[in-house]
């Protein structure tokens, strides 16, 4: 799970490619066992190779990975929460407020009418919670549009997941959400699309920032606010190319001057 992320990123950086690939491709970096493991046909050699791939697969950019998949599920369910954190930390660069003290957790299903309920329904169960509510209406949605895929990050639908153990193979798989501003999503694609639609601006200044701070050892600064702005700007003029980025940033002032 770890070298297919690390390949992939390795990938676009190589071939300079935009960085909308990291929320969607028309590739995966697979090799034969990570391919029987999402169930994809027809790979085969014995190292890490791109891939084209069909939207029939479900796979595509980093979110479909089981490297963020499992790592935010809690190795037996999915974990939306986790999964929704994730997404607005590192690809938004939009990271919720932390949960206040003392906060329930989410309820596990008892009986056998719980067991039937999808985690969504769980999910709207803990949130009415008046000090959970806030928060979780900003987190879910974009967590709640991952459960099709299995806490494995396999893909599943319907009402059986049976390539996990029991009991957590009888499953009430409901991707359809809405975000806080109303826009309805009614699974990832359409989370995908919403992203590089309606807010790529922002995912272009996150990977920005996130690749800025990691160049230079440090957490971003006011001062840094200009440097930042400029290099987004020119990076939408040039395309968006990873290794554009890094030309940008390795050519900056706060960079030059560390």
């Amino acid at each position: 799970f770890e070298k297919e992320t690390i390949q992939f990123v390795h990938h676009v950086l190589k071939a300079n490619l935009d960085i909308a690939n990291f929320i969607d491709s028309d590739f995966a970096i697979l090799n034969p066992g990570l391919a029987r493991h999402y169930r994809i046909t027809d790979i085969s050699g014995g190292g890490f190779l791109a891939q084209s791939i069909g939207k029939e697969v479900h796979r595509g950019g980093l979110m479909t990975q089981a490297s963020m998949l499992f790592g935010n599920s809690t190795g037996a369910e999915t974990h939306p929460i986790k999964r929704g954190v994730w997404v607005l930390e590192r690809m938004l660069d939009d990271p919720p407020p932390p949960p206040p003290a003392n906060v329930p957790d989410l309820p596990e299903p008892e009986g056998r009418d719980l067991a039937s309920l999808s985690l969504k329904e769980r999910l709207v169960e803990h949130a009415q919670v008046q000090s959970c509510h806030d928060c979780h209406s900003k987190i879910d949605p974009w967590g709640v549009a991952f459960e099709n895929y299995n806490a494995l990050g396999q893909w599943r639908d319907g009402n059986s997941d049976p390539l996990v153990l029991d009991p957590h193979q009888q499953v009430n798989v409901d991707p359809v959400t809405h975000l806080k501003n109303g826009t309805e999503i009614k699974n990832l694609e359409d989370l995908k699309r919403y992203i590089l639609n309606s807010r790529k601006s922002q995912f272009r200044q996150a990977v920005v920032r996130k690749v800025m701070a990691y160049s230079l050892g440090r957490y971003l600064e006011l001062s840094d606010r200009s440097a930042i702005e400029s290099i987004c700007q020119s990076l939408q003029e040039e395309k968006d190319g990873f290794q554009t980025l890094i030309e940008k940033i390795v050519l900056s002032e706060p960079f030059l001057t560390k």
